[in-house]
């Protein structure tokens, strides 16, 4: 569940997703990969994002970052999650 209460510095979404677990940090690292990078959102109602050019059975694993206006971020706990065809 979102909460879709307003956030008066909010900046931007940021989803990142890596072939390894516990690869992505707990507060955004703009030096990680860019192919790690794979979404970033701008509205807190975008709330959703379809992931393409997966390998079928492969894990992979996400993690979500929210970014205020100071650039400060706090990721979600990370999530894995196996590619269907």
């Amino acid at each position: 569940m979102v909460n879709n209460a307003p956030i008066a510095d909010f900046q931007s979404y940021v989803l990142m997703r890596s072939e390894y677990k516990g690869l992505l940090p707990d507060t955004l690292n703009r030096n990680l990969p860019q192919s790690s990078l794979i979404y970033t959102g701008n509205s807190p109602a975008n709330r959703f994002y379809k992931d393409s050019n997966l390998l079928e059975g492969n894990i992979y694993y996400y993690r979500v970052y929210v970014l205020d206006i100071a650039e400060l971020s706090q990721g979600s706990n990370e999530l894995e999650l196996v590619s269907n065809p």
